[in-house]
């Protein structure tokens, strides 16, 4: 799951810069993967039902695309503001709901 949260979280630092995607897009990712942890931990149930799965599989084929067409500047930017976040104590990159 850390793994999978660390591509979403990537593709939306890139996607800042981009502007492509709606940022609905992120959150419902993490919300899907957030919840798979959690039913991890307390259920020792580590699987995505049907919906998540394919959920999951368009952040990974968004993530395919961006590294891609992407800069290389623009990878590394991004890449410096994950593990910026990574190395804080913030739960999540995303803005918080108004």
């Amino acid at each position: 799951m850390a793994t999978l949260l660390k591509v979403a979280y990537l593709g939306y630092f890139v996607n800042e810069a981009t502007g492509d995607h709606a940022i609905d897009l992120f959150r419902e990712a993490e919300a899907i993967l957030n919840a798979c942890g959690l039913r991890g931990h307390q259920e020792n149930r580590w699987t995505l039902d049907t919906y998540e799965a394919d959920f999951v599989a368009r952040i990974v084929a968004l993530h395919d695309e961006q590294m891609r067409s992407l800069p290389s500047y623009r990878f590394d930017a991004a890449w410096q503001r994950l593990h910026a976040f990574l190395a804080s104590k913030a739960l999540s990159p995303l803005p918080a709901l108004p």
